[in-house]
Order: C-alpha cells, then sequence, then structure tokens
C-alpha cells in the first residue's frame, strides 16, 4: 500500500503574451523535479495577456517558492495559488468508441449517461462524446468507458475560477495598479515567507 503523499496544486499565472514567457515557467517547475500534470493557456479579456493554469503535486512549502520564483519573472503580472474547495474546476474530455450495431451503442449510452455526455459525431463505426466536469469525474468517466473499446481520448486540462471575485482590475495594466485591486484572500491558499 503506496503511503506517497499528494499535494495537488494550481497555479493561476496572468502574463504577457511575449515569446518564451510559458517556457520560463514551465522550466521554474521541472527545475524542482515535477512534473505538470495539466496547463491551460488562453486570452483574456485584457489586450495582450493571456491567463495559464498549471496544476502540479507539490509540497506546500515548495509550491510557494515556486509561486515567488513565477512572480519575478518580467513577463508576469500575477501569480496565485488557487484554494481548489473555493474554485469551479472544469475539463472537457472527448472519447471516441467503437459501437458494433443498435445493441452495442444503447448499452455504451447507458453507461456513459451519469456523466452527461454530449454526442458530438456518429459514424457507421464509432461514436464521439463530449463530457465537461471535474478531472475527477472525467478520469471516471474514462474508466467507465473502458468497458468498450476506447479508439482516443483528447483532454483539455484542467481550467479554474474562484466561486467570489478575486480581483478586478481598473486598467489594462495590473502591474501599475495594484493598489487599486479588489483582492478577496478567502479563496486563495494563504502563503507564508519563508523566514517567518
Amino acid at each position: 500500500m503506496s503511503t506517497t503523499k499528494h499535494y495537488p496544486q494550481t497555479y493561476s499565472i496572468l502574463v504577457q503574451n511575449l515569446p518564451g514567457a510559458l517556457t520560463k515557467i514551465a522550466q521554474l517547475i521541472y527545475r524542482r523535479g515535477k512534473n505538470i500534470d495539466t496547463l491551460t493557456v488562453g486570452k483574456t479579456h485584457l489586450p495582450n495577456l493571456s491567463k495559464i493554469l498549471i496544476s502540479v503535486d507539490m509540497d506546500p512549502r515548495m509550491a510557494e517558492q515556486v509561486r515567488r520564483q513565477i512572480e519575478n519573472q518580467l513577463e508576469v503580472e500575477y501569480v496565485h495559488l488557487l484554494d481548489r474547495s473555493s474554485c469551479l474546476v472544469t475539463e472537457t474530455c472527448l472519447l471516441r468508441v467503437k459501437i458494433e450495431g443498435h445493441e452495442s451503442r444503447e448499452s455504451m449510452l447507458g453507461h456513459a449517461h451519469p456523466f452527461r455526455p454530449k454526442v458530438r459525431l456518429i459514424d457507421p463505426d464509432t461514436m464521439v462524446l463530449e463530457v465537461a466536469a471535474t478531472p475527477e469525474i472525467i478520469d471516471a468517466f474514462v474508466t467507465t468507458m473502458e468497458h468498450f473499446c476506447i479508439v482516443d481520448v483528447s483532454r483539455t486540462g484542467m481550467t479554474a475560477m474562484p466561486k467570489t471575485q478575486s480581483m478586478m482590475y481598473l486598467s489594462d495594466n495590473p502591474k501599475d495598479h495594484s493598489s487599486e485591486a479588489v483582492i478577496e484572500e478567502d479563496v486563495m491558499t494563504p502563503t507564508k515567507r519563508a523566514d517567518q
């Protein structure tokens, strides 16, 4: 029986759209000997800024050290360690499964029903289902579908947002107006300096 402790950490990082920004952030994690579990990058409502969500298994002390290193990167506007229990967390999965006749299709859909999938494509031999849910539910969905013949799986990786308003910027440059930001500390993971 494994006694390994797991510390799932989630970084929410706002970065300038500059070449190499993501590589620098990823290297800070790899240098600690850690693998990134999921990584998503997308545009935001702020011009020239993107948000990166990184999920990694790392103990809290190391996670805070890495957070400060990320924060010191020139391209980074802000970085937070999110408390998953206070966040909306979701992931999207596309799963293609082989079907053989009407009975096979009905049986497969019956097993998939608890996960509320969308049927995205049906062809003579396969069906593609889409499920949007937490990573844990996606894991259960894929495991359930293993009773059938899975042809392919594509997962987007996790994305997250605090359930309450965590930060509102009054300009397009968060660093220049950090004093004007409204921060709800209760939705972020508490952080401490190493010398405290």
